[in-house]
């Protein structure tokens, strides 16, 4: 599915059109397919899917929310079911095109408003195969005010490994089933390479048929995009919420202010890297809820033909991404920035502590405690690096889901532990008392980014694999921009 009309085009012309008071218009306008709306009791896809791509699986009823992009097909398809003179409809296209998907998530579910549609995909473990499911569709209670309608998929395996008189007795059962039941209508989906086989056996079949082909998506496919967001913004808020923050990070406001900035606890555990103290004043910023997501940047890896990093082995979907550059997260922030028209970009040192720190607080960690609990944050709890300010416990020695552990104050996730954080700036020495104020005392440092050239960036937070001294919100790492790790990731500011 192409997107990229939408992103630069649609987008901005709707949003244009509502800073002018112009609002989308309620009704079946905006959506094509309103006489067949999916059911109520169509689930949330978030509840069934962590991920909308599926891989070699077909999207099913649970599934349904998340399909489109067939529009015009099916209103073709709804249109020769609701002809009564339409008995039989052959819908086919080439393996991979999507036509289990289609019957089941896309016809299936919408048809169920005004009929009643009974699905199937051809099993060889049934006696006659098709013909006998085809009987069991049949046997299913009836609805009185819905005629039915069956639809069988797979068809074409009654050709390509076909039980014995299999055919022969899938003719007699679909010829007595359109003929004792006046009103229903018979859907078979089959693979384009079997359409002389099954237009042969079908012609033994008495009764009106239609073809409907299924054909690959192409640009034009698009067209659906903006509808579907509109129609998600309007009618369903909750669930466009839900896949815009898995897919695209979810972004907090942080309140500017003046903090002291270093080793505030006088800890002293590495003193010339977060000594001395001096004063910051930031400015108003955004930042990101959690660490990027792998869902979230595999979006971006799918979109931008990236290589998508090595998992580590501890999981994906809704971990942090690892093994991610300095380049590589900044890629990933321009990449967001074209798509989503904000100035995303990764967060200074000064605007990460900050926020760790809770609006620079006196506190230790990124969750606003100042004692490492391992049921609250993921690090190294065992008992060899114990500190005073830690409890020893669970050492799990790989990433954790984000919100498996409460947020700190201002609704920040994982901003101690689970994974290091690249930030914008070179990493450098703090400057000295005398480098800080040359103007004298009243002068404070204003959203610095650290200094103009370096070797390595800034990496913050400490990570699953790290004691709890490196977890602090003081503390400050760095390496090389090109380097790839197990426990580095990053989060987004703009």
């Amino acid at each position: 599915m192409a997107t990229d009309k939408w992103d630069t085009d649609l987008a901005s012309l709707f949003a244009d059109l509502e800073k002018h008071g112009f609002q989308p218009r309620p009704g079946p306008a905006l959506d094509p397919l309103a006489e067949y709306l999916l059911p109520a009791d169509v689930p949330d896809p978030s509840d069934h899917h962590e991920a909308p791509y599926l891989g070699l699986r077909y999207f099913d009823r649970t599934a349904a929310r998340l399909f489109f992009g067939r529009t015009r097909e099916l209103l073709e398809l709804f249109s020769l079911v609701e002809n009564p003179e339409v008995r039989l409809i052959s819908l086919f296209g080439h393996s991979g095109v999507g036509k289990s998907s289609f019957l089941a998530a896309g016809a299936v579910p919408r048809l169920e408003g005004v009929r009643a549609p009974h699905y199937a995909r051809r099993d060889k473990t049934a006696a006659r195969g098709l013909a006998t499911q085809l009987d069991d569709l049949r046997d299913r209670p009836k609805q009185p005010d819905k005629p039915p309608v069956y639809i069988l998929d797979q068809a074409e395996e009654m050709c390509a490994d076909r039980l014995p008189g299999e055919q022969e007795a899938f003719v007699q059962c679909l010829h007595a089933a359109l003929h004792e039941e006046p009103a229903a209508t018979v859907v078979l989906g089959f693979r384009s390479d079997y359409h002389l086989d099954l237009s042969d056996l079908l012609a033994r079949v008495a009764f009106r048929q239609e073809a409907l082909p299924l054909r690959p998506l192409g640009p034009d496919a698009s067209g659906d995009c903006p509808a579907l967001l509109d129609y998600l913004r309007r009618c369903e808020p909750a669930l466009f919420i839900s896949l815009e923050h898995r897919y695209f990070p979810a972004m907090i406001h942080i309140q500017g202010g003046t903090f002291e900035m270093g080793d505030v606890l006088g800890d002293k555990e590495f003193l010339e890297k977060e000594l001395p103290v001096h004063t910051v004043k930031l400015s108003n910023y955004h930042l990101g809820e959690t660490p990027v997501t792998w869902q979230q940047y595999g979006l971006y890896c799918l979109a931008a033909k990236a290589k998508i990093p090595d998992g580590g082995g501890f999981g994906r979907g809704e971990r942090p991404v690892v093994n991610v550059s300095w380049e590589d997260a900044a890629a990933y922030a321009s990449w967001l920035t074209k798509h989503k028209k904000q100035p995303f970009r990764l967060p200074t040192e000064a605007e990460w502590e900050y926020a760790a720190r809770e609006r620079g607080k006196a506190v230790r960690f990124g969750n606003g405690k100042n004692v490492a609990d391992p049921t609250e944050m993921n690090f190294d709890a065992s008992e060899r690096p114990k500190k005073p300010y830690s409890f020893v416990g669970e050492y799990r020695r790989k990433t954790t889901p984000f919100r498996q552990f409460p947020p700190n104050e201002l609704g920040l996730y994982d901003m101690s532990g689970n994974v290091w954080e690249w930030c914008a700036d070179w990493y450098g020495n703090y400057p000295k008392p005398e480098q800080q104020n040359p103007e004298g005392p009243e002068t404070v440092q204003q959203n610095p980014k650290g200094p103009e050239t370096g070797s390595g960036r800034v990496l913050r937070g400490g990570s699953w694999f790290n004691e709890p001294a490196l977890v602090r919100g003081a503390y400050r790492s760095s390496d090389r921009p090109s380097s790839r790790t197990v426990t580095v990731g990053f989060r987004v500011a703009w």
